[in-house]
């Protein structure tokens, strides 16, 4: 599960590296959480990174916070759920990042680890939709998970999907299913 992740990277370098001609006016954070605000790269725009709010409200839901926004979307299931297959189909984004944290039990309580692509600047694989409340459009996403790699599986059983910025594309325009593993 990935329930927290960090977005430090200046936003002229996310751009750069994502090729992108806007970004939103977010503020950097090391410590981005559900239901705030997150740049995301959405299949219908790749040139461009809007603020969505993290936590995806269901179609069927009947408002906005019934259910509670789900921020994470497991990879090996996504074509099965009804809340995330038509979004597979549809709405894919890239959620960029530096880094995420990932807590380990412990007798003590729980540890937690912030996570580094060794490249630096990363995507996670998202999802998104979106709800019209007071005749305004409000985007939402969520986080694909995946089983851990080596290194994260000493600390948690799962991991966001990580993408290399090269990889946006196929993603966003292909939905390319073989990126969604560790």
């Amino acid at each position: 599960m990935c329930g927290r992740f960090s977005l430090y990277t200046p936003p002229e370098v996310i751009r750069e590296k994502f090729e992108l001609v806007e970004y939103p006016p977010l503020r950097s954070s090391y410590n981005v959480a559900p239901s705030q605000d997150v740049a995301a790269i959405l299949n219908t725009e790749p040139d461009k990174a809007v603020a969505v709010k993290w936590g995806i409200v269901p179609h069927w839901a009947k408002d906005e916070k019934s259910p509670k926004g789900m921020i994470n979307a497991r990879a090996e299931t996504l074509a099965e759920k009804r809340t995330f297959a038509p979004l597979l189909e549809k709405t894919r984004c890239v959620i960029p990042a530096d880094g995420f944290y990932e807590w380990k039990a412990t007798d003590e309580g729980k540890q937690p680890y912030r996570i580094e692509y060794k490249k630096g600047l990363f995507g996670f694989a998202g999802l998104w939709n979106e709800w019209e409340l007071d005749g305004k459009k409000h985007r939402f996403c969520a986080i694909i998970t995946c089983a851990p790699n080596k290194v994260v599986h000493e600390i948690h059983d799962r991991m966001p999907v990580i993408l290399d910025p090269s990889q946006k594309m196929d993603w966003l325009e292909k939905g390319d299913t073989a990126l969604l593993k560790p």
